[in-house]
């Protein structure tokens, strides 16, 4: 020990920054996040920047930077977003152990937890390395510095006596590197960015927090007003247990109270929250949405327009390509940002009525013919899965987005359960992975994690793919525009708790289950001779997601919306059903009680219908809903919004421009949108929804007897 001892009197972390803060990950003032990886010869300039002015104290002079560099001895943490040297360190293998030398971080960056994070980078190369044991000195005075050491393994091995200028003495700190099951998450890396963090996908650092602060408050003088559950309304009572009692959920309806990070700024349990989802899905940056995917995608476009702006300044005006069965939040995110749409126009089933996904090929070409203005196209948003269950080849428009430079936006709502559809390869109904998004690396991807995992309903993510092109800054900004200032906490437990539950044996284990429900559902109704399925073998469909079944109901005596009707009378509901369709939304909250219930009820029904005698071609006596509809833009959507309005009778409308977005509930794509022109095939379409009863949704008029235009004179 002694000799070992002699080699590290020259090691000494002269300047440590600790303290209070947050992994590093999303925040708020000061937005992005830190790389932490090897010294390259790049980061020289920035290093001599970093140390400039800061006591270099006995171990490192600064003197062979490029030196250390090329022998790999340097690690250094760098802002994604401002490309500076924000923290480094220098340490030497000899012969089993490494010696680390001094840490430095950025006087204004002492916040962010970047010193203890280059020492747990430091900790985990040393494992990969396969060095026995870490040695350091530090300052008998620097309690805070000794405090976080201890934290991560190390123990007193020493003292020098005198050390240090002032007579102060070294303590001599060593850590072994073989760390027990116990504390082996302490140094979870996180997988494709570098970054670590203090918790492992075990834990729930905001679910805790609540558990933790919930039961020490004696007395709320915060809001939300029920405080805690104590005034809430008598007629919700019932909602917490058959016997009236409070149900905990209102217990923990807290706010931004010490303890509880804010999504505005996070900085603590939020912010590590979001870092284990980002981890989780193999991508740079999360965002929890409390305003469902709606704000996310809102969000993405203006993000996108800023980045373009950025670029080209404000007097030109950017382009969004997308296709028409797009949500209707893509709108607003036209309307937010002033973007123009171009329009890409799916496969379109005419028997099924049905929409699928986006050839690559379609894109590729509206990109070759707009060869002198495709600077002008701020992103290129798709939806897959669509709400049907189409998947697009996203690899490979992915690579064709990236050679043009432009940011490939998806709207992956339906699909945030696709990352962890993992099972035999040679099986595609239990094997979905590289059907996500967040699999090719997309630029922006957003999901709603309420409608295919177990969150609580208006809950969602934002990822930023991996090395995306669109700056962390960007989004961050752009969601302050749409989340609000006072998020429910609980819908952003839920996200922490689903994020948990999916990288644990309990969510592995109903994932499973899940798939095999599904694939069980589907071919029990592929037995039933007059029923179809939406399947992967039709024209339109790249890959689909089996857990969404959809099916068709041309061969059979009644409406997909009469199906549906038939189902609920028996207390089975369907996702959403049309004239000529029904859809199943599965997920992991199904169980085979629910499968055979509804496979029983599905063949009653249908031995009913065939005993009856109609007229199968009445179903076509309806116009399709999402038939190619013959759109004239005249105006972008912003201009239109913005523009003097009028209602007019619906039957005068013709000829007019619309001032306002309606979609038909479900599936939401929007029939007519702000600046086109009302014409007889939109007047069609809206009379079918009107016809199928169908939620009216963005309409002035909800019972479309007038249509909110444009006042032109």
């Amino acid at each position: 020990m002694s000799g070992r001892l002699g080699l590290c009197l020259l090691i000494v972390i002269s300047s440590f920054v600790g303290g209070k803060g947050r992994v590093i990950g999303n925040v708020g003032s000061r937005i992005g996040r830190v790389e932490i990886r090897k010294g390259e010869p790049r980061d020289v300039t920035g290093i001599y920047k970093l140390v400039s002015g800061q006591n270099l104290g006995t171990g490192w002079s600064g003197v062979g930077l490029e030196q250390d560099i090329e022998a790999g001895s340097v690690v250094v943490a760098r802002d994604s977003d401002q490309k500076d040297v924000v923290g480094m360190t220098v340490s030497w293998k000899i012969v089993d152990q490494l010696e680390i030398g001094n840490i430095f971080v950025a006087p204004s960056q002492r916040q962010r937890k970047i010193g203890e994070n280059l020492v747990r980078h430091l900790i985990r190369r040393a494992q990969e390395d396969g060095l026995s044991r870490i040695i350091l000195e530090v300052r008998e005075s620097n309690i805070p510095a000794r405090n976080l050491y201890e934290k991560l393994g190390f123990r007193i091995a020493g003292r020098r006596p005198k050390y240090y200028e002032g007579n102060e003495t070294a303590i001599l700190m060593e850590c072994d590197t073989s760390i027990n099951d116990d504390d082996s998450h302490h140094l979870q890396l996180q997988e494709g960015n570098n970054m670590l963090s203090r918790y492992s996908q075990g834990e729930t650092p905001l679910v805790t927090a609540l558990e933790n602060i919930a039961p020490k408050i004696k007395a709320s003088f915060f809001v939300p007003g029920h405080k805690m559950g104590q005034s809430i309304p008598s007629r919700l009572s019932s909602f917490g247990g058959p016997d009236g009692r409070i149900s905990n959920l209102w217990r923990h309806d807290l706010t931004e109270i010490p303890g509880l990070d804010n999504l505005g700024n996070p900085q603590d349990v939020i912010a590590e929250a979001q870092n284990l989802a980002s981890e989780a899905y193999s991508v740079d940056d999360t965002w929890f949405l409390v305003n469902g995917s709606t704000s996310g995608i809102i969000a993405a476009i203006v993000a996108c327009v800023k980045r373009f702006t950025k670029k080209f300044g404000t007097a030109r005006r950017a382009k969004v390509v997308l296709p028409r069965n797009v949500h209707k939040s893509a709108i607003e995110g036209l309307i937010s940002s002033g973007a123009e749409p171009l329009w890409l126009y799916p496969h379109y089933d005419v028997l099924n009525d049905i929409h699928h996904g986006i050839n690559v090929v379609e894109v590729a070409k509206m990109l070759e013919a707009s060869e002198g203005q495709r600077d002008d196209i701020a992103c290129i948003l798709i939806v897959s899965p669509t709400y049907y269950g189409a998947v697009t080849d996203i690899g490979s428009l992915q690579k064709l987005a990236r050679s043009h430079n432009i940011p490939l936006v998806v709207d992956e709502a339906h699909g945030a359960h696709l990352a962890f559809s993992s099972g035999e390869e040679k099986e595609k109904e239990l094997n979905m992975r590289r059907l996500s998004a967040t699999y090719h690396n997309a630029d922006i991807i957003i999901q709603s994690t309420h409608k295919c995992l177990s969150a609580l309903t208006q809950s969602a993510m934002l990822h930023r793919g991996k090395d995306s092109i669109v700056e962390a800054s960007d989004i961050f900004r752009a969601l302050s525009l749409v989340q609000t200032s006072s998020p429910s906490y609980l819908l952003m437990a839920s996200l922490d708790a689903a994020r948990w539950q999916m990288m644990n044996e309990e969510g592995q284990k109903m994932m499973r289950e899940f798939l095999v429900l599904s694939r069980k559902l589907r071919r029990q109704i592929e037995l039933i001779p007059q029923l179809q399925l939406i399947s992967e073998n039709m024209d339109g469909i790249f890959r689909l997601d089996f857990t969404r079944v959809t099916v068709l109901t041309s061969q059979i005596p009644a409406t997909g919306n009469e199906v549906s009707a038939m189902l609920e009378e028996k207390g089975i509901y369907c996702e959403m059903s049309s004239e000529r369709h029904f859809t199943l939304a599965l997920s992991l909250g199904n169980t085979e009680k629910d499968i055979d219930e509804l496979v029983r009820t599905l063949k009653d029904i249908i031995e009913e219908l065939c005993s009856r005698t109609a007229d199968l071609e009445r179903q076509d006596a309806v116009k399709g809903l999402t038939d190619s509809i013959s759109t004239v833009t005249r105006m972008t959507p912003r201009e239109a919004f913005f523009a003097p309005s009028k209602l007019v009778p619906f039957d005068q409308a013709e000829g007019y421009i619309g001032a306002e977005t309606i979609s038909p509930y479900p599936p939401g794509i929007p029939i007519l949108m702000p600046g086109e022109e009302i014409t007889a095939d939109v007047l069609g379409s809206l009379s079918s929804a009107i016809t199928m009863g169908k939620q009216i949704v963005g309409a002035t008029d909800s019972t479309l007897r007038h249509i909110l235009v444009v006042d032109e004179k």
